[in-house]
């Protein structure tokens, strides 16, 4: 089991719209009672790319982490969701999404896009 699949297990389970990790910054779940924080603890980049790189497509995984953006579509044990991943520098920042749920959502059966 991936670190982040039971954390999306309670953004499927609490109808969550998102779960964001973030560097300096703990998990947080939006959901409909409002941003509850799942680790408080800050994460590192580290930290971050270490649990993305558990569920990456391997088509991905080249060069990864790479700057700027990449997405990509999981398939958690608890449902599908849409993976954003940004670079910038030493800072990390991952969304996860309900599948579907943004407006760059990819079509089903894409595994992954790099955006520069």
């Amino acid at each position: 089991m991936a670190r982040l699949d039971p954390l999306i297990e309670r953004l499927l389970a609490e109808s969550g719209s998102e779960l964001s990790l973030e560097t300096g910054q703990g998990a947080s779940l939006d959901g409909p009672r409002g941003a509850q924080l799942l680790i408080k603890q800050p994460l590192t980049t580290a930290q971050i790319v270490g649990a993305l790189a558990e569920i990456l497509p391997e088509d991905l995984r080249p060069g990864f982490p790479r700057p700027g953006r990449t997405d990509f579509n999981y398939l958690a044990p608890a449902g599908a969701v849409e993976v954003r991943f940004e670079l910038a520098g030493a800072l990390a920042r991952a969304q996860v999404l309900r599948r579907g749920a943004g407006p760059a959502a990819a079509p089903p059966g894409a595994a992954g896009s790099r955006q520069p």
